[in-house]
Order: structure tokens, then sequence, then C-alpha cells
């Protein structure tokens, strides 16, 4: 029973994994189409870009040593989800449209 119980810990983790990448994944795009008009905004999309690319490489490398289903728990990742949610809700604040496209789903 413990083993089951355990199985589905992991598949709640992982899906919650998912969802978080996804929706930081789609904060990215956003601020992509979104964060253009002047040159504080384009300072917040490159912030928010750079961001997300060392998450993405970092998650690879982690997942390419470790044999945890879930990695979205280590100290590096953390740090840079809080930094890239840090940085979207500047984004957020700087502009209406950001803001208005990520509140959307």
């Amino acid at each position: 029973v413990n083993e089951l119980i355990g199985c589905f810990e992991q598949v709640d983790a992982a899906e919650v994994e998912a969802r978080l990448l996804h929706n930081l994944e789609k904060v990215c795009n956003d601020a992509c189409l979104t964060l253009v008009g002047t040159d504080k905004e384009l300072q917040l999309l490159q912030e928010i870009s750079s961001t997300f690319n060392a998450l993405s490489t970092s998650i690879s490398r982690i997942r390419s040593i470790s044999t945890a289903p879930v990695v979205i728990n280590e100290d590096e990742i953390l740090g840079y989800v809080k930094d890239l949610i840090s940085i979207a809700q500047k984004g957020a604040h700087l502009s209406d449209r950001f803001h208005q496209v990520c509140n959307k789903e």
C-alpha cells in the first residue's frame, strides 16, 4: 500500500511540475508578444527570456544526472522559478497588456 501511495505522490508531483513549467513557458511567450513598447519593457523581456533559458538548461542538466522523477524541488531550479515570477510581476506592473494576457488563463 505504501508503494502505491508513493507512486500516486510521484505522479501528482510530476503533474504539478509539468503544469508549472508550461505556465512559466507561457509567461515567457506572452512577454515576447507584449513587452516590446519601451526600453524598460524590452529589458524585462530580456530578463524573462534569459532566466527561462537558464531554468530550462538547469532542468535538462539535472535530469541528465538524476534519477528523480521530479526536479522542481532542487534549490537551483526553485531559485530560477522565484526569479522568473518576480521579473514577470514587474512586467505586469509595467505593462497593462502583459498583465491582461497573463491573466487570461
